[in-house]
């Protein structure tokens, strides 16, 4: 009997989790624009702030805010697929020439659970206790993921995590992921009860998300594919 209901409650866990990969569908690189280059300083180095000053600065420059992880990488897998434009090849390659950028996602650790909010507004750096704090804080949605199984500060191999966290991060099962990302892309969680803004890659580590103590990053801003009339539509608002 009892190996009869731990057999269910797998198969219950299991249709769970394949449900939750089915349901949830992140925005890619098709729903967005990207910034054709990371903003530079006068030398030609990428210009490096903290999460919220480059939110704040992407703004000025015309965009909305900083991609979402799986717009960023399917974007980066579809480069390595071979399958971008010139255009978004170009993008590319500037977001790989050098640093990190910010991501439009935080994370915050409770216990087991690790909630992942997309979107986030309102974090600001508190240099004297060397932390973010939530000021006005809000977000698009959140997301919790089950981590009872993961230690924070240490960094683990992507193939680690289920299925509805590599999706909802990387825009694909990590079966459906080029050879290098699934081989090279690791995940560093935030301490306990500590909320961080995320990025991609410390120094040349291209795939890795991470929330290491690290608060200047590069950036590039997205806004929203502008929605094209159909011809329907542009009659009628004449």
């Amino acid at each position: 009997m009892t190996d009869l209901f731990n057999t269910l409650q797998k198969e219950t866990e299991e249709a769970m989790s394949k449900q939750k990969v089915k349901t949830f569908v992140p925005t890619t690189y098709h729903d967005v624009e990207f910034e054709p280059q990371s903003p530079r300083r006068s030398g030609g180095e990428k210009k490096l702030l903290r999460y919220e000053e480059s939110l704040s600065s992407l703004k000025e420059r015309g965009y909305e805010r900083h991609p979402r992880p799986a717009e960023v990488f399917t974007l980066l897998a579809d480069s390595l697929e071979e399958k971008l434009t010139p255009q978004d090849q170009t993008i590319v390659n500037d977001m790989l020439s050098s640093w990190g950028e910010w991501l439009s996602v935080a994370w915050e650790r409770q216990g087991n659970i690790l909630i992942a909010y997309l979107d986030p507004i309102g974090l600001v750096w508190d240099e004297r206790k060397t932390i973010y704090t939530k000021q006005n804080f809000d977000c698009t949605s959140d997301h919790p993921f089950d981590f009872s199984d993961k230690n924070s500060q240490e960094w683990i191999s992507l193939r680690d995590f289920s299925d509805d966290f590599v999706v909802f991060h990387y825009g694909r099962t990590f079966n459906n992921l080029p050879a290098e990302i699934q081989q090279k892309a690791y995940i560093l969680l935030p301490p306990e009860g500590v909320i961080r803004p995320a990025g991609r890659g410390v120094y040349y580590d291209w795939y890795d998300i991470d929330c290491y103590v690290y608060n200047n990053r590069a950036s590039h801003g997205v806004r929203p594919v502008p929605v094209k009339k159909s011809p329907v539509e542009k009659k009628d608002s004449k």
